[in-house]
């Protein structure tokens, strides 16, 4: 496996894949690239690979980096304050989530942004006293465009506003990536974030890569049958916002999911007649990174097998190749922890 770095040499758009039309009011949003851009530019510069976990921001400068994780969302902003919510058992009221049997609640706002990986190493712990410091990595600039033509000739009164994301110095996108051919070093330099608009992509040196490798702690011994599940990227689940490939017995507590978030990707379709396959472009919903589920099993060792398994790792189904494909690709990630409340410090980090 290998730690690839890839750094936009300009301003990006990546947009969502939803439909969008310029003229009056023309106005478009641009996201945090998601893993089948990312897998996809890198395909391009190294072809087929195994598996990829991420992308993820991480500052890289004066020979160390800095991963940033997703903000888990069960911790609220307060008046300036983060504050982990609470499971709350015995709700008023009635909802539609027939197997949730506690809420996840809090005051103020769901956190939204990036946090240091030490950070949510201390929050897998179930370490209830954490600051939660935003970590700006890019800025978001707006910018004027006007649409053309298939001849490249501009259309009269068709201006848009398109949002560019612009990374902070020193930010790159990072992700772990498995190949079966030994990926060559250098510079190389792939399309990323629109027309036009490049890259330029390397494999990290192994001092930096080791400190990534570092960054990532082993799966916390469960209690008592419960583990947190943290989603690291953006989740694409057969059955909406519930977590799959759960063990038999096991069940959802609570949750704190945000979305659905749209993603355009390529669903493998059936051979026709003259056996090629003819794949499909899909907009499918994805729940959003750094959701939390909390989830309970019929014992400790159940879980503890189960978390071991699922850790740092992209969740696949068996017989399920589209999701599996996902997978691949980089969506499903997810690391597992306690409950809070079920603290201990956080286990040392060892190289995986």
């Amino acid at each position: 496996m290998s730690w690839i770095g890839l750094r936009p040499n300009s301003a990006i758009v990546v947009r969502d894949g939803r439909a969008f039309d310029p003229g009056v009011s023309g106005e478009s949003s641009s996201v945090f690239p998601r893993p089948s851009t990312f897998a996809g530019a890198v395909a391009a510069v190294y072809g087929d690979f195994v598996s990829c976990v991420g992308p993820f921001p991480c500052r890289i400068a004066k020979g160390s980096v800095q991963l940033r994780l997703p903000a888990p969302r069960d911790v609220f902003v307060d008046r300036d304050k983060q504050v982990r919510a609470k499971l709350l058992f015995d709700a008023q009221g009635s909802t539609d989530l027939d197997d949730v049997e506690a809420l996840l609640v809090g005051r103020g706002e769901v956190m939204t942004g990036w946090v240091s990986a030490q950070t949510i190493a201390s929050y897998l712990s179930g370490d209830p006293k954490i600051k939660y410091a935003d970590v700006p990595c890019f800025s978001r600039e707006r910018r004027v465009g006007l649409w053309r033509e298939d001849g490249r000739t501009a259309s009269d009164s068709y201006l848009y506003t398109a949002e560019n994301l612009v990374f902070n110095d020193d930010y790159s996108l990072v992700a772990l990536l498995k190949s079966s051919a030994e990926l060559p070093p250098g510079d190389q330099v792939t399309r990323f974030g629109g027309e036009a608009r490049t890259a330029s992509v390397q494999v990290l040196a192994p001092a930096l890569a080791a400190q990534l490798c570092d960054t990532i702690v082993p799966a916390v011994e469960p209690v008592d049958g419960k583990v947190l599940v943290y989603l690291a990227t953006p989740g694409v689940f057969p059955h909406g916002w519930r977590l799959p490939t759960l063990s038999q017995g096991a069940k959802i507590v609570a949750a704190s999911v945000s979305g659905p978030e749209s993603i355009a990707t390529i669903v493998i379709g059936d051979a026709g007649r003259d056996g090629r396959t003819r794949n499909e472009r899909r907009l499918v919903h994805a729940v959003a990174a750094g959701s939390v589920y909390y989830v309970q099993f019929e014992d400790n060792e159940q879980a503890r097998i189960w978390s071991s398994k699922a850790h740092g790792k992209a969740l696949t189904i068996d017989g399920d190749p589209t999701f599996n494909r996902l997978s691949t690709a980089g969506f499903n990630v997810v690391l597992t922890g306690r409950w809070p409340g079920d603290s201990t410090p956080p286990a040392s980090p060892q190289s995986v």
